[in-house]
């Protein structure tokens, strides 16, 4: 998911499992490296291209529907 934030951008990853630790556990290397490369090509078309201010959280997803955003989780942005 892209989402607009100001004249940032948030690049998130959704993981849903039983509860929360299950779900961060979702989260593989190979997941994290689509999620550059999406953000990248994304970028590319943009105007200001890598003048944008870029992050990637995650959204975690329990079993109640609950939610919990872990912001700037990749330590970039």
């Amino acid at each position: 998911m892209i989402a607009r934030d100001g004249d940032g951008l948030v690049f998130v990853e959704v993981k849903q499992s039983s509860d929360f630790d299950r779900a961060a556990a979702r989260v593989s290397p190979r997941q994290i490296k689509r999620l550059y490369a999406s953000a990248e090509e994304h970028l590319g078309q943009m105007p200001n291209r890598s003048l944008t201010d870029v992050w990637f959280d995650v959204a975690l997803v329990n079993a109640l529907g609950e939610v919990r955003i872990i912001k700037n989780a990749f330590g970039h942005g």
